[in-house]
């Protein structure tokens, strides 16, 4: 009986001792370790350089973006040049594979679609004490979370 009570004792406390980090904390604590909101909040312009993997084939890309007016994208794959040019009001795309072998103005929904990314500020700054729709993954399962 008194290995019953113990054993229930130690797995109480350790089931109390068990705290999984909120939303907020995992947010605050990635908002800290990018330099923090106020830093981020300062941001205007960006570029990054890098390179996409498709199918093990890597395309070397350049993004630069200016907050919120424009954004600009270059790729090259097997000698074809790909740019996307996006600005609030009107998009351009140039992408010989898809049959776009000089730069069209892009469609209007597509156009929308594509706003979103003049924001450069990261977007888990601005999250911090806002009231909104949070989604958790854990383990291929999805979770919405409504937290203040």
């Amino acid at each position: 009986m008194k290995k019953l009570l113990l054993s229930a004792f130690v797995l109480f406390t350790a089931v109390i001792s068990l705290s999984a980090q909120t939303v907020d904390e995992v947010i605050n604590k990635y908002v800290q370790a990018i330099g923090g909101a106020e830093k981020w909040s300062k941001v205007q312009t960006l570029k990054v350089e890098g390179q996409i993997e498709v199918q093990g084939i890597a395309i070397p890309f350049t993004m630069q973006a200016v907050h919120m007016k424009g954004m600009r994208v270059d790729a090259e794959f097997q000698g074809s040049k790909i740019i996307d040019i996006t600005t609030p009001t009107k998009g351009w795309a140039q992408n010989p594979l898809m049959g776009k072998t000089s730069l069209e103005e892009i469609p209007a929904d597509e156009l929308k679609t594509k706003l979103d990314e003049l924001d450069v500020q990261d977007e888990f700054v601005k999250l911090q004490g806002k009231r909104f729709n949070r989604r958790i993954f854990r383990k291929g399962r999805r979770r919405r979370c409504f937290l203040p």
